[in-house]
């Protein structure tokens, strides 16, 4: 019985380690800058990119499916709150 709630605990402190991991790889991935190469490659005109332009950078990211980066974290974000966003319609 003791091991089981230990062994209960232990998963429920993991998945919060798991959860601010992830916080924190997004945090950073939104820190990085764009590169004008990319900008221009995206098609984004204005000099700072905001949200609306993600998914103009993630077309040139799938042309590159080779390439991997920080950028597959942000996307599974943006999955996740799209997921969220319809159940809470």
């Amino acid at each position: 019985m003791i091991a089981g709630i230990l062994f209960c605990a232990s998963m429920v402190a993991f998945g919060q380690f798991g959860l601010y991991y992830w916080r924190v790889a997004i945090a950073n991935t939104a820190g990085q800058q764009v590169s004008d190469r990319l900008r221009v490659a995206a098609g984004i005109s204005t000099a700072s990119v905001g949200s609306r332009d993600f998914r103009a950078i993630l077309s040139v990211h799938d042309m590159t499916p080779d390439l991997r980066g920080p950028l597959a974290h942000t996307s599974q974000f943006e999955r996740t709150t799209q997921l969220l966003r319809r159940s809470d319609v």
